[in-house]
């Protein structure tokens, strides 16, 4: 069961990272806004029954991912499309970067974009939302070994193509 006090602090804590994972699957900011909304919503309709039986930040990470899934079926996109910029809430620190340091995190996207979309989901989750290996197997149903090998697969894959690039 979460308090109110404790659904709050969730909401304030995850809410950016929670905003990501949705972007990341729908590249569209106002589709990603409506899909945490209506997760939070959600969340907090079902706060103080006993149905949140696991970690709650990997319980809606879960719930986001089902809801974006759904809303591409719907909408019958494909969502493994070309790295695009990330929204202006999303990109604050991108603007101070330098040009060479841009152009690698593109170049990096580019390559994270062509990634199985198994092993590019527990990537992103990994290193750029900072789960915990546990939470990643919690949220996407999964063994803790098996989430291991997919991400010490995608983070070769990473390297070599980045390899490949330094070449030329």
């Amino acid at each position: 069961m979460l308090s109110e006090h404790t659904y709050r602090r969730f909401v304030r804590e995850h809410s950016d990272s929670l905003f990501r994972y949705a972007f990341f699957f729908l590249k569209n900011q106002m589709d990603a806004e409506d899909v945490l909304q209506e997760c939070l919503l959600k969340l907090w309709d079902i706060r103080q029954t006993n149905s949140i039986k696991e970690n709650p930040r990997a319980f809606v990470f879960r719930m986001i991912k089902h809801k974006c899934i759904d809303r591409l079926r719907k909408e019958k996109r494909n969502p493994v499309q070309a790295a695009e910029a990330l929204p202006e809430r999303a990109k604050s620190a991108e603007a101070i970067q330098s040009l060479e340091v841009k152009e690698s995190r593109g170049q990096l996207m580019q390559i994270i974009q062509t990634l199985p979309d198994l092993q590019r989901e527990i990537l992103i989750l990994r290193n750029m939302e900072g789960m915990s290996m546990e939470e990643i197997a919690e949220s996407l149903d999964m063994k803790l070994n098996t989430v291991e090998v997919y991400l010490s697969r995608a983070r070769k894959k990473v390297r070599a193509a980045f390899s490949q690039i330094e070449k030329r």
